[in-house]
């Protein structure tokens, strides 16, 4: 999810440009307060013109001083720790003060020079309708001072809050909205949590891409009357819209997490939006919608990036403070070992995130975030989705995988993982390591298995002892390091589409876990060497690719019939591959005979040759092609081309006439 600060619906070009021309601060300080900010300059430097320090070499002793003019060179803001109403903040200006001296220069006559000085001017001031009670309270010589990480706000208004505060954050949310949820585990019930923050609820017609929207200053828009009636009023700053659809879309613990990000928001970012409101009276509520549009939109500042962060961060801990999470998680466990004796480890931990979920009323991915950030490593292994398909849980032994690290990963992550990594293209073009349900796993049958779809799949056994037969993965973050690693890692975790966009993969063969899961797959993988029956099918095999392809057909018993449905190649060229025996078809072609025929890499290999085609480079496309024959050479010619349209390759087989 995004936000974006506009009147619209959507961040269009005519929005990015008055966002880019829109006053700022120091524009709007200056033009409404600086007479007041000069008579305060002029009179602290009447008062302390002696130990200001404005003599020079040339006039060591001057005897007149004149304030010509001033240059703001910068603005720090911190909250009020004495403001309840969250409406007052402190900001100190700095400035370059340039002074006009005359007096008797060191050679005795009379002259003038400009000197400047630094100084900080103190204000406080209070954000309603507009910026009103602004006071300067004190004018001093600059000095650098110490950050205060507790109350400083960017020059935005927006608070520094880091990643090891923010279950504090969290629980202060709660001791002033709902303390109960502190005490005993509980559902949080959001919207008693928003009329004790003094807000306003609405469900309106918004937009399936967007979830919620606050608004901060008043407008008129559409809302969902209790009559389910649309009815257009004004909508009062403090108010949040919802997307009456975003459970149906989604479920119902987005739509609790879509309304306290949304509370966060104005608790955190109140100042925010309300400053640039009074900059820019355009800008009047702020938009959630999906993290697509958020990612591809880059003329946001970095301001939303961060408060996107924050609200990110800090939802799911209130929806899940931590102690009475942990407390039930635990009791949660502890029940479906005694009602359930006969699950399994894994089995049990997926069950519990489940009903964890179902308790605090969120998505079961973000209960299993949770459970994570609280310290139970396991669930790790729960809730997994690879290119939208969900995957049995998995188990492995406790302290196996550090921070940062992963069994699991998508169809491009694991090729280009391979590709970047010689000694495992190796062990997977060898045929001792198989990508099967995500994991790169040791190629035999007592950890994989193809199902009736021929997809490779882990066994029960190796789904509950990962640690003895996967590889473990390195991630790292390849963009915006100024926040920290949870936000990335939980698209991760998620398996969202846009992960490659944050996540890359590493494998280190060097890994104590890989050494030993690499070592045991060259004693009992299946590696490259033909078995005594695929020895006897290859050297019976002719030499001509038609004469090949026929014998292949024959042994599965296929009709062309068959074929052009396997293959999406006609009945008719089919025919031609099988007869005419200076017949040259296309790469893509033959990759489709392969997949159609579920060819053995060794006897996919060997058709390519002989048809012209060798692929073995692994450079390009052909690292591609290869790592498909490796890996899913049980599967369909469908699911070849669904994965072959996530790296962007045209499907098979080919258009061009062969």
């Amino acid at each position: 999810m995004w936000y974006n600060l506009s009147k619209e619906l959507s961040f269009t070009k005519e929005d990015i440009n008055l966002h880019k021309a829109a006053i700022t601060f120091e524009k709007y300080l200056e033009d409404n307060y600086g007479d007041i900010m000069m008579r305060k300059i002029k009179s602290f430097v009447y008062e302390n013109r002696a130990s200001l320090g404005l003599e020079t070499d040339y006039i060591p002793e001057p005897s007149y001083h004149k304030v010509e003019e001033y240059d703001i060179l910068g603005v720090t803001f911190q909250n009020n720790p004495e403001d309840e109403q969250k409406e007052k903040f402190l900001f100190k200006v700095t400035c370059k003060v340039y002074i006009n001296i005359k007096g008797r220069t060191r050679y005795r006559d009379y002259d003038e020079q400009s000197v400047y000085c630094w100084l900080s001017i103190s204000f406080s001031a209070s954000l309603k309708e507009k910026l009103t009670g602004v006071k300067i309270t004190d004018v001093d010589e600059y000095s650098k001072q110490r950050f205060d990480s507790e109350n400083a706000l960017t020059r935005y208004l927006v608070p520094y809050i880091y990643s090891k505060d923010l279950d504090k954050h969290a629980e202060d949310f709660l001791k002033n909205y709902y303390p109960k949820a502190l005490k005993e585990p509980m559902k949080l019930p959001v919207e008693e949590v928003v009329k004790n923050m003094g807000l306003s609820l609405y469900y309106a017609p918004l937009p399936d891409d967007i979830f919620g929207r606050t608004y901060f200053a008043d407008v008129e828009d559409e809302v969902y009357d209790e009559y389910n009636t649309l009815v257009k009023q004004v909508i009062k700053s403090g108010t949040i819209l919802i997307n009456r659809d975003v459970s149906f879309m989604r479920n119902v613990g987005s739509l609790n997490n879509t309304i306290i990000h949304e509370c966060v928001h104005w608790e955190k970012h109140f100042k925010f939006f309300r400053l640039q409101h009074i900059l820019n009276p355009d800008y009047a509520a702020v938009s959630c919608t999906v993290l697509d549009k958020y990612i591809e939109n880059n003329s946001l500042s970095k301001e939303l990036d961060w408060m996107e962060w924050q609200a990110n961060a800090i939802a799911p801990k209130i929806l899940m403070p931590a102690e009475p999470t942990k407390a039930k998680f635990k009791s949660i466990v502890e029940e479906l070992k005694i009602n359930f004796p006969n699950l399994s480890k894994r089995q049990i931990l997926e069950e519990a995130v489940g009903h964890l979920a179902n308790f605090f009323g969120v998505s079961n991915i973000a209960a299993k975030i949770r459970a994570l950030e609280l310290g139970f490593k396991q669930v790790y292994g729960t809730f997994n989705y690879i290119d939208d398909e969900r995957y049995p849980p998995f188990s492995y032994k406790d302290k196996t995988l550090r921070n940062g690290q992963t069994f699991v990963l998508d169809f491009i992550g694991g090729l280009v993982t391979c590709l970047s990594n010689p000694t495992l293209m190796e062990a997977v073009t060898s045929g001792k390591i198989v990508y099967a349900s995500g994991f790169f796993c040791i190629n035999n049958p007592d950890y994989v298995k193809a199902g009736p779809d021929g997809v490779f799949r882990l066994t029960d056994y190796a789904l509950g002892h990962v640690d003895e037969c996967c590889l473990i993965f390195n991630t790292e973050q390849r963009i915006n390091r100024s926040y920290d690693a949870s936000y990335y890692s939980l698209c991760f975790l998620c398996r969202n589409a846009n992960s490659s966009r944050f996540i890359e993969t590493i494998c280190s063969m060097n890994e104590e876990q890989n050494e030993d899961v690499l070592k045991n797959a060259a004693a009992m993988g299946r590696i490259a060497k033909m078995s005594k029956e695929y020895a006897e099918i290859g050297a019976s095999l002719p030499s001509s690719f038609s004469g090949t392809l026929d014998a292949h057909i024959k042994r599965r018993g296929y009709t062309n019939e068959q074929m052009e449905e396997r293959t999406l190649i006609s009945e008719r060229t089919i025919r031609e591959y099988r007869n005419n025996i200076e017949v040259k078809p296309t790469l893509q072609s033959v990759l489709a005979l392969c997949i159609g025929l579920n060819l053995q890499p060794q006897f996919a290999f060997d058709l390519l040759d002989k048809a012209g085609h060798n692929i073995n480079s692994f450079v390009g496309m052909n690292f591609i092609y290869s790592y498909l024959i490796y890996n899913h050479h049980m599967e369909n010619i469908y699911l070849w081309n669904e994965k072959l349209s996530k790296g962007n390759m045209d499907p098979l087989p080919s258009k061009r006439k062969s």
